[in-house]
């Protein structure tokens, strides 16, 4: 807001610009923001309240506004006039290295308490979002592991029950698809070899046989 009014500031002050209109400008700015703000010149006095409350001239007090007449950012958190704990906060409006004026904004405390929490909600809700995520992640990574070990385990029991044709697949390229590959290789040389014997078998059979 301070920023934004350093254009307004410096014509008011130069006098190309009426304080109806930097009023208007500062009205807007509070409607956007949702706070009352108080434009504060050098003297530490009202030059012009959003709200229409304060009467220029009169003085703001405040550690916000001293911080902030000292070129610096301040915040507090006190009871306004009316005992309500507001939260406060000013910083000045600055041209080339000097100040020209201050801002102050002021909202109720119970409001800035409720961003808050709406902040925490929305960082908890994402962390939960997160961990769901991670969850769901972790359990498809670990089925997508322990699926073709349980394949391999299953094809080498039909191998060991004397199923030679059992084969996994070969459709991945990573280390459980070079497990598979190897696999099949192997089953293949352990048939090619029953062959080679079944048939030295019969040969030998038929010649002992002539």
């Amino acid at each position: 807001v301070a920023r934004s009014m350093t254009e307004d500031v410096e014509h008011l002050i130069e006098g190309e610009r009426t304080a109806a209109r930097v009023e208007q400008r500062l009205a807007s700015l509070a409607q956007e923001s949702g706070a009352r703000l108080v434009l504060v010149d050098l003297q530490g006095e009202v030059w012009i309240d959003s709200a229409g409350a304060l009467r220029p001239g009169s003085q703001v007090r405040g550690p916000e506004v001293a911080r902030a007449l000292d070129g610096a950012t301040g915040y507090d958190v006190r009871a306004n006039d009316d005992g309500a704990q507001t939260a406060y906060a000013a910083a000045p409006v600055v041209e080339d290295d000097e100040v020209l004026a201050v801002v102050q904004l002021a909202a109720p405390a119970a409001l800035a308490e409720a961003t808050i929490w709406q902040r925490w909600l929305a960082l908890g809700a994402g962390v939960v979002g997160l961990g769901m995520l991670a969850l769901l992640a972790s359990v498809w990574l670990a089925a997508s592991l322990t699926r073709p070990l349980e394949q391999v385990r299953a094809s080498a029991l039909r191998v060991a029950e004397g199923d030679f044709t059992a084969r996994l697949p070969e459709t991945r390229e990573d280390e459980i698809g070079a497990v598979a590959e190897a696999f099949n290789h192997m089953a293949e040389q352990v048939q090619a070899m029953l062959d080679e014997q079944r048939a030295f078998a019969s040969n030998a059979s038929h010649e002992l046989r002539t």
